[in-house]
């Protein structure tokens, strides 16, 4: 399961305690090394050069190639780049998003590639860098894509990664392609982005409106402080006093503060405490799974329980078990809806096959960044 991805990426970081002077989220995001050695022993001189070097390795590196165009069968190719987090606190999402790019690159191939307007089919190179779930490494990484020559960008997975992409695409006119939901995003002006997922403000309206003509009459929210779980709550809480509903509590919460399940538990149990018919519980993956359990360790059973991410994986159900009874949530994508494309065939013929490549059933992320 997902969330046991996050408890395993916090014991790769280890304590750096001779790298004081230093900025210690870039070394533990791009050196990944589990042993140092302390400078602080070496000869200032030695210092810098040894900390120069390492900085210019890391920012120099060359994109890893995840899909290769076959030049014998494709007369040309198209480049497309992206970063993903592949390990740190978005490392669930940020591999469902890089597989849903994945696979969409090996399925276009072995459907025989892009046919252009002028009828020249091409084939696709796909390549991406790892941004460590450290949003300060996404600009350099996307302007190393750009100068490594990629034809498209591919959008990271969360809003203000993708914002942070979408200023360098912007700026030296790339296009850039977008899984991203962040509202915001599409309110600054951006000529070079594109993106068909559903707005943030719109992630809990409907599960608002099902709830009122439900009889459901009050909301206790907890939302996350990033971008996506601040505009879901805007939207909410809007639809919210649209339909006379009552607000009786709104809190928010860092991903720091919920790293610690006894955070989680705390919080729960305030919104339990207003006896709202609804508890909402707007933020990511790896939160909302903790949501649950701490609900279900603490008896915590409101008349809805509405989360924005967890319910729409795959494995949900079989994960939690009893635990899953009664929460609600969104998805975008689904195998069993009526939708069927010329490259993946049907929702369910691309969910099969999906699975048949990662072992791994599909969730909304991958799939969305597919069609």
């Amino acid at each position: 399961m997902a969330r046991n991805h996050i408890l395993g990426s916090k014991k790769k970081q280890t304590k750096r305690s001779c790298f004081a002077a230093l900025d210690r989220r870039f070394w533990r995001s791009t050196l990944h090394t589990e042993r140092f050695v302390c400078f602080f022993l070496l000869p200032r001189m030695w210092f810098r050069a040894i900390t120069f070097a390492a900085f210019f390795c890391c920012v120099t590196a060359v994109a890893e190639v995840v899909v290769q165009c076959n030049p014998s069968v494709f007369s040309s190719c198209l480049r497309f780049g992206y970063t993903s987090s592949l390990d740190g606190v978005q490392e669930p999402e940020g591999t469902q998003l890089s597989n849903g790019y994945q696979f969409w690159a090996e399925t276009v191939n072995n459907q025989s590639g892009i046919t252009l307007a002028n009828s020249t089919v091409v084939g696709v190179t796909l390549v991406r860098y790892n941004d460590h779930s450290n949003v300060t490494l996404v600009p350099g990484l996307y302007q190393q894509l750009i100068n490594e020559g990629v034809d498209f960008l591919f959008g990271p997975f969360g809003s203000s990664y993708s914002d942070a992409a979408n200023k360098v695409a912007n700026s030296s006119g790339s296009v850039i392609i977008h899984g991203a939901a962040g509202d915001y995003l599409f309110t600054k002006g951006y000529k070079m982005m594109f993106g068909v997922s559903t707005s943030t403000v719109a992630y809990a309206t409907y599960a608002v409106d099902v709830l009122s003509e439900n009889h459901a009459n009050t909301v206790a929210i907890a939302h996350s402080t990033v971008l996506f779980g601040a505009e879901v709550a805007a939207g909410a809480i809007a639809e919210i006093a649209k339909v006379n509903m009552q607000l009786l509590k709104n809190v928010s919460f860092t991903s720091a503060m919920v790293a610690n399940p006894s955070n989680v538990e705390r919080i729960l149990q305030e919104l339990s405490d207003t006896g709202a018919d609804v508890i909402m519980w707007l933020g990511l993956l790896a939160d909302s799974e903790l949501a649950v359990n701490a609900s279900a360790k603490l008896g915590i059973k409101p008349k809805a329980f509405f989360l924005t991410s967890a319910p729409a994986q795959p494995d949900f159900v079989s994960a939690f078990g009893s635990a899953s009874n009664y929460i609600l949530g969104p998805t975008q994508w689904f195998p069993t809806v009526d939708h069927k494309d010329m490259i993946f065939g049907t929702a369910m013929q691309f969910s099969e096959n999906y699975y048949a490549r990662f072992n791994d059933n599909v969730t909304q992320i991958a799939a969305q960044v597919c069609f």
